[in-house]
């Protein structure tokens, strides 16, 4: 498991009198890295004998996209999931076709440079946790290269299927929040 900070202040953030949420992150990687991974466990964990740095040509599916975001239950049974969608292909029109980066480069790199945009705009703010940024600030700039930003409330349909779950709303707009 992968930790980060806004576990633990996003948490306190979000609590509410002896009420404290648990947050964790989930991250599924490909089937590919998955069998690799595989692979090495069979061979011992030994180092490969050969080689090959990756470039992003070799990596990149147009068609592809990455889903990033955050799932949501509360205390009456709710669930939401709050994120963004954002293909390789439009991750490309956005940056130009010469741009070596992918969809969850851009999801990611959009909000630390806005990040860092801020506390430049903002030296007498001192130490603050990201949660203490504005949110509007920070959607504002990162929702043009977000693609679609969703933020559901996700509810169990009456197949009985316990894991099978549909987003209830449609995407949302920077003007609704």
């Amino acid at each position: 498991m992968i930790t980060h900070f806004e576990i633990v202040s996003l948490s306190k953030y979000l609590s509410h009198g002896d009420y404290t949420p648990t947050i964790s992150y989930v991250y599924s990687s490909s089937p590919v890295s998955q069998k690799c991974l595989e692979m090495i466990k069979a061979n011992g964990y030994k180092e490969p004998g050969e080689y090959y740095v990756f470039m992003q040509d070799d990596v990149i599916n147009k068609a592809s996209y990455d889903s990033l975001g955050a799932s949501l239950f509360f205390q009456d049974g709710r669930k939401f999931w709050c994120g963004t969608v954002l293909s390789n292909e439009h991750a490309m029109e956005l940056l130009g076709s010469d741009a070596k980066m992918n969809a969850t480069q851009l999801q990611i790199s959009a909000p630390v440079l806005t990040a860092i945009e801020w506390m430049l705009e903002n030296p007498n703010k001192g130490i603050i946790t990201a949660e203490e940024i504005p949110y509007k600030y920070m959607l504002s700039r990162c929702i043009p290269y977000w693609g679609n930003f969703y933020c559901r409330e996700v509810q169990q349909p009456n197949s009985g299927h316990s894991n099978e779950y549909k987003l209830k709303t449609n995407k949302i707009h920077i003007d609704e929040l």
